[in-house]
């Protein structure tokens, strides 16, 4: 199934910053009042959802990324923190990358 062009908008924009799904949705063209219920309803489209996979993908393999390198990067981030902040910044940020 073929994403049509609002939809490949929205994986980018998703893509880009996964963490503002409304704004993702706006700048896609849809007219909604409720563009969070929307992108509820985008993510859960197997097109999209294949889409948001194969970039994911695409982006991995440019940028050479794996799951462990990224831990590593930010095992030595928590290690060379100066503050108790920046540690509990890694240490959430690897409970998120584990889906912990």
């Amino acid at each position: 199934m073929a994403l049509n062009a609002r939809q490949r908008t929205f994986v980018e924009e998703y893509i880009n910053n996964p963490s503002s799904v409304a704004e993702a949705v706006k700048k896609a063209g849809y007219r909604t009042t409720n563009p969070h219920s929307t992108a509820a309803k985008l993510l859960v489209h197997p097109a999209v959802k294949e889409g948001i996979r194969r970039q994911r993908e695409r982006l991995q393999k440019r940028h050479d990324m794996t799951r462990d390198k990224l831990a590593l990067m930010l095992m030595e981030t928590y290690h060379v923190a100066d503050t108790v902040s920046d540690r509990l910044k890694a240490i959430r940020q690897l409970a998120d990358l584990y889906g912990l």
